[in-house]
């Protein structure tokens, strides 16, 4: 009987409008303040004559969250998460649309070499830039991202956090 009567009183609290319950991740400190994931991960050589690595991350960022100041905070905590090799590209993306199936991503993005405005925009690129999109780049000493907020908006913001912009744009 007592059992039956802590269970009753344990379920009325439950049941009780008032009642809180605090979430693991309420009570953090560490919880981040924009939703982030790691879709990507590969470190590369670029070829046998040359010692040079890379490591190439995509990440789908919450299109609500993107913002300078989130892209800013991302990059530290990236650096932070992958300090080697010094050479990190992040491509940042916000919607499913953007990210290539394992199946594309073999075969290469096609319009990769865009960002530098060297060439005609193809109409799969336009459909690309719906979204808001960034690259993140640390190399040499260097760390900078170029974004665009603005849907089929193709120039890109360049922000420089150390060092300089090695392309000069």
């Amino acid at each position: 009987m007592k059992n039956l009567l802590v269970i009753l009183l344990t379920l009325t609290f439950l049941a009780h409008p008032n009642a809180t319950f605090a979430r693991k991740s309420q009570n953090r400190s560490d919880h981040s303040p924009f939703r982030y994931v790691i879709v990507y991960n590969e470190v590369k050589v670029n070829n046998e004559e040359s010692s040079y690595t890379r490591r190439d991350v995509e990440v789908l960022l919450d299109e609500n969250a993107f913002s300078e100041n989130t892209l800013k905070e991302l990059f530290k905590l990236l650096s932070q998460r992958f300090p080697e090799p010094d050479g990190l590209t992040v491509d940042v993306y916000t919607s499913l649309e953007q990210i290539d199936t394992p199946e594309e991503h073999e075969g290469g993005r096609m319009f990769a070499e865009s960002r530098t405005g060297t060439r005609r925009v193809s109409p799969e690129e336009l459909n690309f830039r719906k979204h808001p999109s960034a690259v993140l780049m640390r190399q040499n000493g260097n760390e900078l991202f170029r974004y665009t907020i603005r849907p089929n908006n193709l120039k890109l913001k360049t922000v420089i956090l150390k060092g300089h912009d090695p392309i000069g744009n």
